[in-house]
């Protein structure tokens, strides 16, 4: 589930703040605002980061504050509904 990923986007209520992930986490598929990173890939790692230090703020705002929205949008209980809905489909049927 990549927790720490959202844990740094939800305690950056600074409004301020970029996103490196890697490209291998399922966070990365959701959290399309973050700057997306191969770790095996030493020099676009490096250029990325170069990227991320030179962003301007209002640049970092704009990511930060969507990833911020994305998170309260897909929230524990869509999450839930979500799943709910699927195992009701499940038992009639409509699922497989």
């Amino acid at each position: 589930m990549n927790l720490v990923a959202k844990e740094y986007v939800a305690a950056r209520g600074d409004g301020d703040g970029i996103l490196l992930l890697s490209e291998f986490t399922g966070a990365a598929r959701e959290l399309v605002e973050a700057l997306v990173i191969n770790p095996y890939d030493v020099e676009t790692f490096a250029l990325r980061i170069r990227e991320a230090s030179a962003m301007p703020p209002a640049e970092r705002a704009r990511r930060i504050a969507r990833l911020r929205e994305r998170l309260a949008e897909q929230n524990i209980y869509r999450w839930a509904a979500e799943m709910l809905d699927a195992l009701l489909d499940l038992s009639e049927g409509k699922l497989g």
